[in-house]
């Protein structure tokens, strides 16, 4: 499929004569005088360049015309014109090149791409259906917020053929190795912009020295003078500073929607031009300093929302959980040094002691430790590692000291590609974040219609520089900025917050559930109880305990009940594994299976005691061994439940225990007796969770994954990682359910920072846009008041950050 996209990207098109001036390209949206043609059902689409009409054949032929659509959505800057990739991406193939970019893996490949021209959410929509262009990529994924794109591909996958894809969509790409990459790619970025935020203070800086002396009224030829200086210094604002705003404008009146540059950058051509009448005809006020205030403080407030995000935000919310400081490292000498985890690579030898965590994955190479896997694994028991032990990254050394050969680091271990599929989600926008950009686009519209009819209305009543002054304050000082702007904001540092709790968030839109969510269902068995059942009875009705059967009925069983059985026989004897056959193992029921032509079965036995659990050994359907087993509530557990309650949540809880043990662990919790579910399976729960629809559930990542998975939101406080995030939309990577009050608290806060941004925003321009219409602002003040707008809002989102942090 890219073979025969390069191909068509090379073939030269002839150029139609044309007989209009100042075609649209279908594509990008620049002007042409000179288009190339192509019939589309008897319609003639003009294009600016072959590649252009390349890329639109191939959106088109992909049926991915939603892109165009989609762009409608946008806010910053047109589609590049594709002629103008014309990189070369043969070196992507070389050995050299991919040994430095490529994660290779049995079945797949990935690589990390940051792409420059990257504008609007049709963007992410297109990079992430590239898979449906080649049939070379297995899937793709884009991090809007950073421009950086994950691609996977098959393992015959040729990367100059996706350097060429992307280049021919009309991205740049440029191949990632790692963060400290992608980091110098944002500060020349960043470098750019302060440029502009320079050149914009001291140009005002002086106009602003100028200003000062004319309000104090300064008359005849030193008053022309300074403002034809002040004139003559404002054009590096205008003709540098502001371009971002230009282009972003004329972005959407290309692509016929409205963005939040577009009144600001008509308000620096009106005001500009204005100003410039002013001067030559010697009539009315020049507003170069209102202009220039507005340009350099815009800049700033832009600035200082990319600060908050960098230093507030992580560029990925689980970032805590794969950073592990420094280590210890053997060099070429055979030296011990100290080196941070991040700069680990394959084959280097690692030095690790009690307590520390695992920062790669590798082979032990000498020593002998236990290791707690239980981030991995859900285990809570402690697993052996010797000589030739395989080891993964985010286990933790209990005891014991090792050594051991890096295998993988970053993304490329079991940690770090669960995370990366984690992050995956972050692309899923919340619908309050959608309706705050809605009403943004909304609301310029209205504001340039009533600009339009106040320059019309007072130039009917003869008084044209009024309705212009008038028109310019109201652009001025209408702009929705804040907005749009920091609702997103909140929305990354809520996430980001609850990451650095050990909460595990896949997606915004979780958050908006959370508050909009009525009930909790909890599963009791190691949720509410620690699930570390102990033996305390083991009564048989004969001589024969039993050891060897049990033994073998429970080994492939995943119950935390067949842990504690086989930990039990393994400290009371050598346990043997005997032959059977027909072994089935039903989920909130038991297991069976026929040894020696008898049925056993494994299955609950009544129990008075609430907190412990009695289970029966069947022979052929008569009971022949009670065994008693005793669970603990978390120490969290009735403090956490009390704590749900007085958020305003009704709290259930749902075993599979019997009705009796269930109503007096609720009693002991304080749940109501009516808020009980006893004796349920896997499918009940799903089924219960199905019936209320504005729900949470709380459970195990992997027996209640199905219920998890249907509920509003799921949130998983034990299990693998991996299992717990397919099912679940939280996971609490610490014990206990305490967390879950965090969930509440920070998702209701952080909800509430967003409508109370929202409400500020529009009564600010309810009561601006009033003020401006009646003649009780001038453009000065409007320049002033507007970025202080988006100050207030910004600086509300980040002082909940602060207070959170």
């Amino acid at each position: 499929m890219t073979d025969s996209i390069e191909e068509s990207i090379s073939e030269p098109n002839a150029k139609v004569p044309s007989l209009n001036k100042g075609f649209d390209c279908c594509h990008c949206g620049q002007k042409t005088n000179n288009p190339l043609f192509l019939t589309d059902n008897f319609d003639k689409k003009p294009f600016c360049c072959s590649g252009c009409m390349t890329v639109y054949e191939i959106i088109n032929d992909h049926k991915l015309e939603e892109y165009y659509k989609l762009k409608d959505l946008g806010s910053q800057n047109e589609a590049i014109p594709v002629i103008e990739q014309k990189a070369n991406y043969a070196h992507y193939d070389e050995q050299n090149f991919q040994s430095e970019y490529l994660q290779k893996y049995d079945d797949y490949k990935k690589i990390k791409i940051y792409l420059e021209g990257v504008h609007c959410m049709a963007c992410l929509w297109l990079i992430e259906n590239t898979p449906r262009m080649s049939e070379e990529i297995i899937s793709a994924n884009l991090n809007y917020e950073n421009s950086l794109a994950e691609f996977t591909l098959t393992p015959v996958a040729r990367l100059s053929s996706l350097g060429q894809l992307l280049g021919s969509l009309g991205y740049t790409p440029h191949p990632i190795k790692n963060d400290d990459e992608l980091q110098n790619l944002k500060v020349k970025e960043e470098r750019d912009y302060l440029i502009r935020l320079g050149v914009a203070m001291a140009c005002m800086g002086n106009i602003l020295l100028f200003s000062i002396s004319i309000y104090a009224g300064l008359e005849g030829k030193l008053k022309d003078s300074f403002e034809w200086l002040s004139f003559f210094i404002s054009l590096p604002v205008f003709l540098y500073s502001a371009t971002p705003f230009y282009k972003s404008a004329l972005s959407s009146l290309k692509q016929k929607r409205f963005n939040i540059d577009l009144p600001v950058s008509l308000a620096l051509i009106l005001g500009g031009l204005g100003g410039l009448y002013t001067l030559i005809s010697g009539h009315g006020e020049a507003y170069f300093d209102s202009l220039t205030s507005l340009v350099f403080l815009l800049l700033l407030s832009r600035y200082v929302l990319l600060k908050i995000k960098q230093n507030g935000v992580s560029n990925s919310s689980l970032e805590y959980l794969s950073s592990f400081g420094s280590v210890k490292v053997i060099d070429n000498e055979g030296k011990q040094k100290t080196i941070l985890a991040k700069y680990l690579k394959e084959e280097d030898i690692v030095c690790l002691e009690s307590g520390d965590l695992i920062p790669a994955d590798g082979v032990v190479l000498e020593g002998t430790c236990a290791i707690n896997t239980s981030l991995l694994t859900g285990e809570s028991n402690p697993i052996k590692a010797n000589e030739g032990s395989s080891v993964f990254s985010g286990t933790q050394v209990l005891s014991g000291s090792i050594k051991i050969k890096v295998l993988h680091t970053g993304e490329a271990t079991k940690l770090g590609f669960i995370l990366s599929e984690v992050n995956k989600e972050k692309s899923k926008l919340s619908p309050i974040a959608t309706l705050s950009d809605t009403i943004s686009r909304y609301f310029i519209g209205v504001v340039l219609l009533l600009s339009i009819g106040l320059v019309s209305y007072f130039a009917l009543q003869g008084n044209t520089s009024e309705g212009a002054m008038r028109a310019l304050t109201l652009l001025i000082i209408t702009c929705p900025c804040a907005l749009a702007l920091a609702t997103p904001l909140a929305l990354a540092s809520a996430i980001h917050k609850l990451s650095s709790l050990g909460i595990i968030v896949k997606s915004e839109d979780v958050i908006e559930k959370i508050v909009k969510s009525k009930d909790i269902y909890l599963d009791k068995t190691g949720t509410l109880t620690k699930g570390i059942f102990q033996v305390s009875s083991w009564s048989s009705i004969s001589n024969n305990n039993y050891y060897d059967i049990v033994w073998s009925l429970e080994h492939k069983a995943q119950h935390p009940m067949a842990q504690s059985l086989k930990n039990y026989i393994k400290s009371m004897t050598e346990p043997m594994e005997l032959p059977y056959s027909d072994w089935i193992e039903t989920p909130g029921v038991g297991v069976s299976a026929k040894i020696d032509n008898k049925i056993y079965k494994i299955g609950k036995f009544s129990s008075s005691d609430p907190l412990s659990t009695t289970i029966a050994l069947y022979e052929n359907e008569i009971a022949v061994l009670k065994i008693q087993l005793k669970d603990n509530l978390r120490f969290d557990s009735i403090q956490s439940i009390e704590n749900i309650k007085k958020s305003g949540f009704k709290p259930y809880l749902v075993s599979g225990d019997s009705e009796k043990n269930v109503k007096n662990i609720a009693k002991i919790l304080g749940i109501p007796p009516e808020h009980t579910f006893a004796r349920v399976t896997p499918k009940d729960k799903v089924e219960i969770v199905k019936n209320s629809p504005l729900s949470i559930m709380v459970g195990d990542g992997a027996n209640d994954a199905m219920a998890l998975k249907e509920a509003e939101v799921g949130i998983a406080v034990k299990g693998s990682l991996d299992i717990s995030l397919k099912a679940a939309d939280i996971y609490l990577s610490k014990m206990g359910v305490s967390p879950i009050n965090e969930v509440i608290n920070i998702s209701r806060e952080c909800i509430y920072v967003i409508k109370r941004n929202m409400l500020f925003s529009i009564l600010y321009n309810l009561v601006g846009a009033t003020l401006a219409i009646n003649g009780y602002l001038n453009p000065l003040w409007a320049a002033v008041l507007m970025p202080l707008s988006s100050f207030t809002v910004l600086l509300s989102t980040y002082f909940w950050i602060r207070r959170r942090s």
